[in-house]
């Protein structure tokens, strides 16, 4: 489902709890490609297969604090738009109930649900754009975490 919200698009395509094993699946897109952020970036298609074959199950945090840990990454590809991620969700956390009922209200009323990741910046090269100014182009990324935030440093994710 897309959603536009204050001139913003969200994409949040399902939310699933398995009450059994207190585990909730949240898949998105975390990162959008060939988008510029707030930061002057841009995310470009192939810069997280690296990361990828490293390591896709880095943890899933709120707000990019790493004492609120609520799960893992189970699953991440790249697709046309960006990284889309699987998050594995645990219930038996306060900030994971909390999460996953904020996004099952966004999912269900279309409101925003933002995800944002954590990275370092491995590869980019540095292009001038007559309005921004200076544009980082982003070709490797090594990935940390991936956040449920109130608003994305990129509008798309």
């Amino acid at each position: 489902m897309e959603v536009s919200f204050m001139n913003l698009s969200f994409k949040a395509e399902s939310v699933e709890k398995d009450m059994k094993s207190n585990i909730a699946k949240i898949v998105g897109l975390s990162a959008a490609f060939n988008n510029v952020d707030c930061y002057n970036d841009i995310i470009m298609p192939g810069a997280f297969a690296e990361t990828m074959k490293e390591n896709s199950k880095w943890p899933v945090l709120r707000h990019h604090d790493w004492k609120i840990k609520i799960g893992f990454c189970g699953e991440a590809e790249e697709v046309k738009q960006g990284l889309k991620t699987t998050s594995f969700v645990s219930l038996d956390t306060q900030d994971g109930k909390e999460q996953v009922a904020l996004s099952l209200l966004a999912l269900e009323h279309g409101a925003k649900d933002a995800q944002s990741i954590g990275y370092i910046a491995k590869e980019w090269e540095i292009e001038e754009d007559k309005k921004r100014g200076r544009v980082r182009k982003l070709k490797t990324i090594q990935m940390w975490e991936h956040s449920f935030v109130t608003w994305g440093a990129n509008d798309k994710a």
